[in-house]
Protein backbone atom coordinates (compact mmCIF):
# COMPACT_ATOMS: atom_id res chain seq x y z
CA UNK A 1 0.00 0.00 0.00
CA UNK A 2 0.43 3.50 -0.67
CA UNK A 3 2.20 5.82 2.13
CA UNK A 4 -0.73 7.84 1.21
CA UNK A 5 -3.82 7.63 -0.66
CA UNK A 6 -4.97 9.00 -3.93
CA UNK A 7 -7.71 11.52 -2.79
CA UNK A 8 -11.19 11.57 -4.76
CA UNK A 9 -13.10 14.10 -4.09
CA UNK A 10 -16.84 13.74 -5.60
CA UNK A 11 -18.72 17.13 -5.10
CA UNK A 12 -21.97 16.50 -7.22
CA UNK A 13 -23.62 18.85 -8.47
CA UNK A 14 -26.74 18.43 -6.53
CA UNK A 15 -29.64 16.91 -8.69
CA UNK A 16 -27.76 14.79 -11.29
CA UNK A 17 -28.06 11.59 -9.11
CA UNK A 18 -24.99 12.06 -6.37
CA UNK A 19 -27.33 9.85 -4.04
CA UNK A 20 -27.74 7.32 -6.47
CA UNK A 21 -23.77 6.82 -6.93
CA UNK A 22 -23.30 7.44 -3.19
CA UNK A 23 -25.39 4.51 -2.07
CA UNK A 24 -24.29 2.29 -4.43
CA UNK A 25 -20.99 2.76 -3.50
CA UNK A 26 -21.66 2.80 0.05
CA UNK A 27 -23.49 -1.00 -0.67
CA UNK A 28 -20.25 -2.40 -1.66
CA UNK A 29 -17.48 -0.92 1.24
CA UNK A 30 -16.26 -4.48 2.25
CA UNK A 31 -15.46 -5.03 -1.22
CA UNK A 32 -13.80 -1.75 -1.76
CA UNK A 33 -11.73 -2.03 1.30
CA UNK A 34 -10.75 -5.25 0.13
CA UNK A 35 -9.57 -3.57 -3.12
CA UNK A 36 -7.47 -0.91 -1.34
CA UNK A 37 -10.42 1.64 -1.33
CA UNK A 38 -12.49 3.46 1.57
CA UNK A 39 -15.38 5.48 1.14
CA UNK A 40 -17.14 8.00 3.44
CA UNK A 41 -20.52 9.76 1.75
CA UNK A 42 -22.88 11.85 3.88
CA UNK A 43 -23.59 9.86 6.24
CA UNK A 44 -20.08 10.38 7.64
CA UNK A 45 -20.13 14.04 6.78
CA UNK A 46 -23.71 15.02 8.05
CA UNK A 47 -23.51 13.10 11.45
CA UNK A 48 -20.61 15.16 13.80
CA UNK A 49 -18.34 12.85 13.20
CA UNK A 50 -16.38 14.83 11.05
CA UNK A 51 -16.06 18.85 11.41
CA UNK A 52 -18.19 19.58 8.24
CA UNK A 53 -20.12 22.45 9.92
CA UNK A 54 -17.16 24.43 11.72
CA UNK A 55 -15.20 23.95 8.20
CA UNK A 56 -17.64 25.55 5.94
CA UNK A 57 -17.95 28.23 8.96
CA UNK A 58 -14.43 28.49 9.08
CA UNK A 59 -13.09 32.31 8.67
CA UNK A 60 -9.89 31.98 10.38
CA UNK A 61 -6.09 31.01 8.39
CA UNK A 62 -6.51 27.54 6.39
CA UNK A 63 -3.34 26.11 8.17
CA UNK A 64 -4.35 26.36 11.88
CA UNK A 65 -7.65 24.72 10.83
CA UNK A 66 -5.88 22.05 9.76
CA UNK A 67 -4.06 21.67 12.42
CA UNK A 68 -6.60 21.86 14.29
CA UNK A 69 -8.09 18.52 12.88
CA UNK A 70 -4.93 16.86 11.84
CA UNK A 71 -4.04 14.19 10.93
CA UNK A 72 -7.43 14.72 9.11
CA UNK A 73 -9.80 11.76 7.81
CA UNK A 74 -7.06 11.54 4.90
CA UNK A 75 -4.19 10.87 7.55
CA UNK A 76 -6.12 8.12 9.50
CA UNK A 77 -6.68 6.28 6.57
CA UNK A 78 -2.55 6.42 5.11
CA UNK A 79 -2.28 2.87 4.02
CA UNK A 80 -5.29 2.47 1.61
CA UNK A 81 -4.83 3.02 -1.94
CA UNK A 82 -7.37 5.25 -2.52
CA UNK A 83 -9.68 7.37 -0.32
CA UNK A 84 -13.33 7.95 -1.93
CA UNK A 85 -14.48 11.29 0.01
CA UNK A 86 -18.33 12.04 -1.69
CA UNK A 87 -20.13 14.82 0.08
CA UNK A 88 -22.49 17.57 -2.62
CA UNK A 89 -22.87 20.14 0.12
CA UNK A 90 -19.18 21.01 -0.02
CA UNK A 91 -20.16 23.47 -3.20
CA UNK A 92 -23.35 24.67 -0.90
CA UNK A 93 -27.30 24.10 -1.53
CA UNK A 94 -29.04 23.93 -4.26
CA UNK A 95 -31.27 26.81 -3.55
CA UNK A 96 -28.56 29.16 -2.39
CA UNK A 97 -30.33 32.64 -2.21
CA UNK A 98 -26.85 34.05 -3.21
CA UNK A 99 -26.81 31.59 -6.66
CA UNK A 100 -30.78 33.34 -7.99
CA UNK A 101 -28.82 37.23 -6.64
CA UNK A 102 -25.31 36.60 -8.27
CA UNK A 103 -26.44 34.05 -11.47
CA UNK A 104 -23.73 32.29 -10.01
CA UNK A 105 -23.57 27.96 -9.96
CA UNK A 106 -22.75 28.02 -5.74
CA UNK A 107 -21.00 31.32 -5.52
CA UNK A 108 -18.96 30.30 -2.39
CA UNK A 109 -17.67 26.90 -3.57
CA UNK A 110 -14.14 27.52 -4.09
CA UNK A 111 -13.91 28.61 -0.66
CA UNK A 112 -15.79 25.70 1.09
CA UNK A 113 -13.90 23.28 -0.77
CA UNK A 114 -10.66 24.56 0.81
CA UNK A 115 -12.06 24.32 4.37
CA UNK A 116 -12.95 21.23 3.14
CA UNK A 117 -9.66 19.94 2.17
CA UNK A 118 -7.87 21.34 5.06
CA UNK A 119 -9.93 19.53 7.57
CA UNK A 120 -9.53 16.69 5.55
CA UNK A 121 -6.01 16.74 6.15
CA UNK A 122 -5.74 16.40 2.25
CA UNK A 123 -2.60 17.51 0.13
CA UNK A 124 -3.98 16.95 -3.45
CA UNK A 125 -7.24 15.65 -4.65
CA UNK A 126 -9.08 15.14 -8.10
CA UNK A 127 -12.36 16.55 -8.06
CA UNK A 128 -15.43 14.29 -9.53
CA UNK A 129 -18.37 16.74 -10.83
CA UNK A 130 -21.21 15.65 -12.78
CA UNK A 131 -23.40 18.81 -14.37
CA UNK A 132 -26.71 19.27 -15.98
CA UNK A 133 -28.40 21.62 -18.58
CA UNK A 134 -28.89 24.87 -16.28
CA UNK A 135 -32.62 24.74 -16.67
CA UNK A 136 -33.26 21.23 -15.76
CA UNK A 137 -30.90 21.51 -12.51
CA UNK A 138 -33.11 24.08 -11.51
CA UNK A 139 -36.59 22.53 -11.74
CA UNK A 140 -35.24 19.36 -9.79
CA UNK A 141 -33.46 21.80 -7.44
CA UNK A 142 -37.34 23.68 -7.32
CA UNK A 143 -38.86 20.17 -6.67
CA UNK A 144 -36.65 19.54 -3.81
CA UNK A 145 -37.45 22.38 -1.77
CA UNK A 146 -40.61 21.58 -2.18
CA UNK A 147 -40.40 17.90 -1.00
CA UNK A 148 -37.78 19.47 1.83
CA UNK A 149 -41.36 21.30 3.02
CA UNK A 150 -40.93 24.75 1.76
CA UNK A 151 -43.12 25.14 -0.52
CA UNK A 152 -43.62 28.38 -2.76
CA UNK A 153 -44.70 28.87 -6.64
CA UNK A 154 -41.58 28.54 -9.38
CA UNK A 155 -42.16 32.19 -9.89
CA UNK A 156 -41.20 33.20 -6.43
CA UNK A 157 -38.57 30.09 -6.42
CA UNK A 158 -36.55 31.51 -10.11
CA UNK A 159 -37.05 34.94 -9.42
CA UNK A 160 -35.32 36.86 -12.36
CA UNK A 161 -33.22 34.64 -12.88
CA UNK A 162 -31.96 33.29 -16.37
CA UNK A 163 -30.95 29.87 -16.42
CA UNK A 164 -29.00 30.14 -19.63
CA UNK A 165 -26.75 32.94 -17.85
CA UNK A 166 -25.63 29.99 -15.32
CA UNK A 167 -22.17 28.43 -16.21
CA UNK A 168 -20.37 25.62 -15.47
CA UNK A 169 -17.47 26.75 -16.66
CA UNK A 170 -17.17 29.55 -14.42
CA UNK A 171 -17.48 27.61 -11.16
CA UNK A 172 -15.00 24.72 -12.93
CA UNK A 173 -12.56 27.53 -13.05
CA UNK A 174 -12.72 28.85 -9.71
CA UNK A 175 -12.36 25.51 -8.31
CA UNK A 176 -9.44 24.26 -10.51
CA UNK A 177 -8.23 28.16 -8.79
CA UNK A 178 -7.94 25.70 -5.22
CA UNK A 179 -4.26 24.79 -4.91
CA UNK A 180 -4.71 21.45 -3.58
CA UNK A 181 -6.94 20.49 -7.15
CA UNK A 182 -4.85 18.30 -9.21
CA UNK A 183 -7.55 18.17 -11.74
CA UNK A 184 -11.45 17.48 -11.82
CA UNK A 185 -13.19 14.53 -14.23
CA UNK A 186 -16.40 15.81 -15.25
CA UNK A 187 -19.81 14.64 -16.91
CA UNK A 188 -23.29 15.19 -17.98
CA UNK A 189 -25.99 14.05 -15.68
CA UNK A 190 -28.02 13.47 -19.09
CA UNK A 191 -25.08 10.79 -19.76
CA UNK A 192 -25.41 9.05 -16.54
CA UNK A 193 -27.20 5.77 -17.08
CA UNK A 194 -24.78 5.12 -19.98
CA UNK A 195 -21.56 6.67 -18.13
CA UNK A 196 -22.21 5.27 -14.56
CA UNK A 197 -19.41 2.60 -14.70
CA UNK A 198 -16.95 4.65 -16.19
CA UNK A 199 -17.35 6.98 -13.19
CA UNK A 200 -16.97 4.23 -11.23
CA UNK A 201 -13.56 2.60 -13.16
CA UNK A 202 -12.18 6.33 -12.58
CA UNK A 203 -13.20 6.55 -9.04
CA UNK A 204 -12.78 3.41 -7.15
CA UNK A 205 -9.52 1.73 -6.99
CA UNK A 206 -8.26 -0.99 -9.09
CA UNK A 207 -10.57 -4.06 -9.45
CA UNK A 208 -13.12 -1.89 -6.99
CA UNK A 209 -15.56 -0.74 -9.47
CA UNK A 210 -16.47 -4.21 -10.66
CA UNK A 211 -18.21 -4.52 -7.15
CA UNK A 212 -20.67 -1.72 -7.18
CA UNK A 213 -23.76 -2.77 -8.75
CA UNK A 214 -25.75 0.44 -9.55
CA UNK A 215 -29.39 0.59 -8.91
CA UNK A 216 -32.34 0.24 -10.81
CA UNK A 217 -33.86 3.32 -9.92
CA UNK A 218 -33.07 6.35 -9.65
CA UNK A 219 -32.50 8.06 -5.42
CA UNK A 220 -34.78 10.82 -5.75
CA UNK A 221 -37.94 11.54 -8.34
CA UNK A 222 -39.11 15.33 -8.93
CA UNK A 223 -42.55 16.08 -8.97
CA UNK A 224 -45.09 15.51 -11.88
CA UNK A 225 -47.08 18.22 -13.07
CA UNK A 226 -50.28 16.96 -10.95
CA UNK A 227 -48.41 16.20 -7.92
CA UNK A 228 -47.10 19.69 -8.11
CA UNK A 229 -50.76 21.18 -8.25
CA UNK A 230 -51.90 19.57 -6.35
CA UNK A 231 -49.11 20.76 -3.87
CA UNK A 232 -49.84 25.11 -4.91
CA UNK A 233 -53.61 23.79 -4.14
CA UNK A 234 -53.08 23.11 -0.82
CA UNK A 235 -50.71 25.95 0.05
CA UNK A 236 -53.41 28.61 -1.65
CA UNK A 237 -55.49 26.69 0.82
CA UNK A 238 -53.92 28.25 3.56
CA UNK A 239 -53.48 24.32 4.63
CA UNK A 240 -51.50 24.07 7.85
CA UNK A 241 -49.29 20.59 8.47
CA UNK A 242 -46.36 18.96 7.33
CA UNK A 243 -45.51 20.49 3.92
CA UNK A 244 -42.82 18.09 3.07
CA UNK A 245 -45.17 14.92 3.58
CA UNK A 246 -47.97 16.88 1.15
CA UNK A 247 -45.73 16.66 -1.32
CA UNK A 248 -44.51 13.39 -1.15
CA UNK A 249 -48.23 12.11 -0.70
CA UNK A 250 -48.54 14.00 -4.13
CA UNK A 251 -45.68 12.56 -5.46
CA UNK A 252 -46.34 9.30 -4.62
CA UNK A 253 -50.18 9.60 -5.55
CA UNK A 254 -49.46 11.12 -8.93
CA UNK A 255 -45.97 9.62 -9.38
CA UNK A 256 -44.32 10.68 -13.28
CA UNK A 257 -44.58 8.25 -16.07
CA UNK A 258 -45.37 8.43 -19.54
CA UNK A 259 -49.09 9.54 -18.66
CA UNK A 260 -48.04 11.72 -15.72
CA UNK A 261 -45.61 14.23 -17.39
CA UNK A 262 -43.24 16.27 -14.98
CA UNK A 263 -43.75 19.99 -13.71
CA UNK A 264 -42.54 21.82 -17.02
CA UNK A 265 -42.60 25.75 -16.41
CA UNK A 266 -40.28 26.99 -18.98
CA UNK A 267 -41.23 27.85 -22.55
CA UNK A 268 -39.89 26.43 -25.47
CA UNK A 269 -37.45 29.62 -26.52
CA UNK A 270 -36.29 29.32 -22.57
CA UNK A 271 -35.04 25.28 -22.87
CA UNK A 272 -34.06 25.90 -26.74
CA UNK A 273 -32.00 29.01 -25.23
CA UNK A 274 -30.58 27.65 -22.37
CA UNK A 275 -29.80 24.40 -24.14
CA UNK A 276 -27.65 26.01 -26.80
CA UNK A 277 -25.86 28.22 -23.70
CA UNK A 278 -24.80 24.77 -21.72
CA UNK A 279 -23.59 23.23 -25.06
CA UNK A 280 -20.96 26.57 -25.57
CA UNK A 281 -20.72 26.30 -21.80
CA UNK A 282 -19.47 22.56 -21.96
CA UNK A 283 -17.23 23.12 -24.59
CA UNK A 284 -15.22 25.72 -22.62
CA UNK A 285 -14.83 23.59 -20.10
CA UNK A 286 -13.70 21.12 -22.34
CA UNK A 287 -10.46 22.64 -23.45
CA UNK A 288 -10.01 23.50 -19.96
CA UNK A 289 -6.89 22.26 -18.87
CA UNK A 290 -6.98 19.78 -16.09
CA UNK A 291 -10.51 18.56 -16.61
CA UNK A 292 -11.20 15.28 -18.15
CA UNK A 293 -14.41 14.87 -19.88
CA UNK A 294 -16.29 11.69 -19.77
CA UNK A 295 -18.35 11.22 -23.03
CA UNK A 296 -21.47 8.82 -23.65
Amino acid sequence: MADHPAVVLHIGAHKTASTHLQQAIRAERRALLAAGGGFFGPPHFRSGRFPFREAMAWRGELARLRRRHAPGLVGRHARMQRLVLSEENILGGAHDPDMFEQGRFYPRAAQRLARFIAAAGADEVTLFLAVRDPASFLLSAYSQKLLSGRPMPFDSFIGALDPARLSWAELMARLLAVPQVAGCVLWRFEDYPAIAPRVLDAMLPPAGAAQVPLPAQPAHQGLSARAHKEVMDWLRAGDRGDAAKVARRARTRFAKSPTEPGFAPFGAATLAATAQAYARDLAAVAAMARVTWLRA
